[in-house]
């Protein structure tokens, strides 16, 4: 009986915390302790991968001998056999990338997520990535620090919007610990977590990210992660060739996300038992390793000699392949891990290799090689995660070089839109749309197209006339929780909106005896009572309005009811709520 006590005598304790401050104040505080949480998350990640490369490649090859290098059919392998009983009886989401499964839990539970997940995916894809499966880090700990933050968020019994912040608190700790890159870790939990760039969630954020950036640079130092000679755009002309890098890095990063679930797809229809698959997709990961040793495993050295221009191009050319076809395979077969490096190793790779070309082509108008291989890591990842911002942020964060910028943002930018025009989903989000969650500006925009305008907007409706005053208008915004109305003229038809704003700013000119009619919005966006939350919630953003007049379809002229973001909110949050009943592990 002990424990249930316990239990209880610390929820009163949170309860009474959580009622002397505001949960904004309490978000903060909490964001604080996410962002040291992921600093240990990544620092233990960091330490266990580095225990089982060791285990596998330094001590049980050095016990071989002369037969250790053939070792490299086996390891693989074996670490994706272990991986395998970890995802079928403790974590299933501990299998695959990681940033797929936290979009998901934003998107249609509320940001919720299991405690033990962040144990089981260290554990996996640190045996993975560390007996030499082709993947990243970076997916696995944006998992951890995820999972980290809901559980927090959970213990405290914050709200979905709150629990929400943290998990992107953690994914922003996450990277901002693993790359040593504070900035790119805020603008990747609002790119990629959060998929919305909002101020109401940034200060936590910053918070979080820059904890664990402190605690970790305090533990290994502050260096970054690729020490890489300094580049500069040579001549204005070089522009142009950023251009075709552009282009080139969008169609590789197209070529990655199709092999990459092309390989998901061909494990998954094999009428072979799991063990089978591993075992397969292990030693052919092996095989390339054996053979290439720069194209499985860690991606920090390839990357690293591409940048310090070591390779020559048909070496590129070939580690490019075969990294491609070695993180396929080792994510097809099961395996746990990002995407995130591999595609900088291969973006690195195949930049570096146009970088060549156009040196011996245009010698007197290039910069060296290795300038070609930082843009075409930034543009790689970019256009793969369609995350322009935060590809540029890592990869200047990373390398400690801001003289390539400019070349740096125009090829990620191209790169980016044309994967976008193409394919309409990241590496990300496709996942996520073939379980049918169109995952957009935060929302799971298939919850809010099963929802009407009608089910949602307010009935009752407060309006003014146009021939009432400013004065009064603002009267009205002050004795009421309205920050705005439809104006209707003399007939009682909708002839316009005013806001705080409009009211504020007649104000401040003097004009508070005018009419409503003399600074109201003419030209109103309206909704329909029998259109989609979705349709609606577009015209929000086309303004960034916070209310809509809902408009008889067979008079426009005629108000039947308003519809708020705070309406389309709630209503998100219930679908939310039996979706995930429905959608539950």
């Amino acid at each position: 009986m002990a424990q249930p006590v316990k239990s209880k005598i610390a929820g009163q304790a949170l309860f009474r915390l959580h009622s002397s401050f505001s949960e904004n104040t309490i978000t903060y505080g909490l964001a604080l302790i996410v962002g040291l949480l992921a600093g240990v998350g990544a620092y233990a990640l960091h330490h266990l991968l580095i225990f089982f490369e060791w285990l596998a490649f330094t001590e049980a090859a050095g016990r071989a001998g002369a037969y250790g290098r053939y070792l490299w059919f086996v390891f693989p392998a074996l670490g994706l056999l272990l991986v395998y009983p970890i995802v079928k009886f403790i974590e299933p989401q501990a299998r695959g990338d990681g940033v797929p499964e936290v979009m998901e839990a934003v998107a249609r539970r509320g940001g919720h997520m299991r405690g033990r997940l962040a144990a089981a995916k260290a554990v996996c894809s640190s045996l993975t990535i560390g007996m030499g499966g082709s993947a990243g880090v970076e997916g696995p700990i944006v998992q951890i620090g995820s999972s980290l933050g809901s559980s927090v968020a959970q213990a405290f019994r914050m709200s979905d919007k709150r629990v929400i912040n943290l998990v992107a608190c953690g994914a922003a700790g996450g990277v901002s610990a693993i790359f040593n890159a504070p900035i790119a870790g805020v603008f990747f939990a609002l790119e990629v977590v959060i998929g919305n760039i909002s101020a109401n969630y940034v200060g936590p954020i910053i918070m979080s990210s820059v904890v664990s950036a402190v605690f970790i640079r305090g533990l290994l130092g502050e260096s970054p992660t690729y020490i890489v000679p300094t580049y500069s755009l040579n001549s204005p002309w070089e522009m142009l060739l950023y251009g075709v890098l552009g282009v080139i890095m969008a169609l590789a990063a197209i070529l990655m996300i199709k092999s990459i679930y092309a390989a998901e797809k061909v494990f998954s229809k094999w009428n072979a038992g799991p063990v089978v698959k591993a075992v397969a997709g292990g030693v052919s990961v092996g095989a390339i390793g054996f053979f290439l040793r720069q194209a499985a495993g860690s991606c920090v050295s390839g990357i690293e000699s591409a940048l310090r221009m070591e390779l020559p191009l048909a070496m590129m050319l070939l580690l490019f392949a075969a990294r491609l076809a070695a993180t396929s395979l080792t994510l097809g077969a099961g395996g746990s891990g990002g995407v995130f490096a591999p595609s900088l190793f291969m973006g690195a790779m195949l930049g570096g290799a146009f970088g060549a070309l156009v040196n011996a082509w245009f010698p007197a108008v290039t910069a060296p090689l290795g300038a070609y291989a930082v843009v075409g890591m930034a543009a790689m990842f970019g256009s793969a995660s369609c995350a322009p911002i935060t590809a540029a942020l890592i990869v200047f964060e990373v390398t400690a070089d801001y003289s390539i910028i400019l070349p740096l943002l125009l090829t990620v930018s191209i790169s980016a839109l044309i994967v976008q025009r193409i394919l309409g989903d990241s590496i990300y989000s496709m996942k996520l749309t073939r379980k049918g969650i169109n995952f957009k500006g935060g929302f799971n925009v298939n919850l809010l197209e099963t929802i009407h305008v009608a089910e949602v907007m307010e009935t009752v409706v407060q309006f003014v006339s146009d021939r009432d005053t400013v004065d009064s208008v603002r009267e009205l915004l002050e004795t009421t929780e309205h920050q705005g109305f439809p104006v209707l003229d003399r007939d009682g038809r909708l002839c316009g909106i005013i806001c705080g704003s409009d009211v504020r700013r007649a104000m401040s000119a003097g004009r508070g005896r005018d009419p409503v009619s003399a600074v109201a919005t003419r030209h109103v966006i309206t909704a329909s009572p029998d259109e989609t939350v979705y349709e609606a919630l577009k015209r929000f953003g086309s303004r960034e309005m916070g209310r809509l007049p809902v408009v008889d379809p067979a008079d426009p002229s005629r108000v039947v009811g308003l519809i708020t973001r705070a309406d389309i909110l709630e209503a998100y949050q219930r679908a939310q709520l039996l979706d995930a009943s429905r959608g539950e592990d």
